[in-house]
């Protein structure tokens, strides 16, 4: 597999885990559910990114040992997939289960799946 697509995906796989651990609004940083102080978010964040550093070469090798497997039209319902949850996580009043984001995850589940069922 092409090492741009590997990177990309593991980039991608990186910002859905971040946005698990927090966001930011125009005046506000929350995590675990809750807004936090300016320093509990500096914290936050270099805990953060140091976990995901050291998580990065390990996410990255998944993908090297799994992209291999799979179709080029199964990847694009993987990414479509990967950013609905991304965007959803981003931005707080957008909930994961709406009818829009239910459409998008169906589409991308039909992308991953017509490789299985078209032959």
């Amino acid at each position: 597999m092409d090492p741009t697509t590997i990177q990309m995906v593991t980039g991608f796989t990186i910002t859905i885990l971040s946005s698990l651990v927090y966001s930011t609004l125009t005046n506000a940083f929350i995590s675990g559910g809750s807004f936090r102080s300016k320093k509990e978010a500096v914290v936050i964040v270099l805990g953060t990114a140091f976990v995901l550093g050291i998580m990065t070469p390990s996410i990255n090798t998944f993908w090297e040992q799994n992209l291999e497997k799979i179709e080029a039209i199964q990847l694009v319902g993987c990414l479509i997939i990967m950013a609905m949850i991304a965007i959803n996580q981003s931005v707080k009043r957008w909930k994961h289960t709406t009818k829009s984001s239910m459409v998008v995850y169906g589409f991308g589940i039909i992308l991953i799946l017509w490789p299985l069922v078209s032959k």
